[in-house]
């Protein structure tokens, strides 16, 4: 399953989750919290934002700090390819920081 492989994720990886699907993500991302993942990143809004950290903090998941969100270094990033690039910049911060 999803949740297995992200599970199983090494600091050497990076999860987004852009789904916007709550009980998708919500269990995307308590799998990545369980993990070793060296980024875990959420792309949405700010009601998808909290509908997520409550999703989790229902679940028992109330230190999500290691997520990003919403995902991405704060470049004024408007089209999607400026997006992606955004989070992948900040994914490839992350990563280097990771132990």
């Amino acid at each position: 399953t999803a949740t297995g492989t992200v599970a199983r994720l090494s600091p050497l990886d990076a999860l987004v989750v852009a789904a916007h699907d709550l009980e998708l993500d919500g269990t995307v991302l308590a799998a990545a919290l369980g993990s070793d993942a060296g980024y875990v990143g959420a792309v949405g809004g700010r009601r998808m934002q909290a509908a997520r950290a409550d999703w989790l903090a229902y679940r028992g998941h109330t230190d999500r700090g290691r997520i990003h969100a919403p995902a991405g270094l704060d470049i004024g990033a408007d089209a999607p390819a400026e997006v992606a690039i955004a989070i992948l910049a900040e994914a490839l911060a992350a990563l280097r920081r990771s132990p």
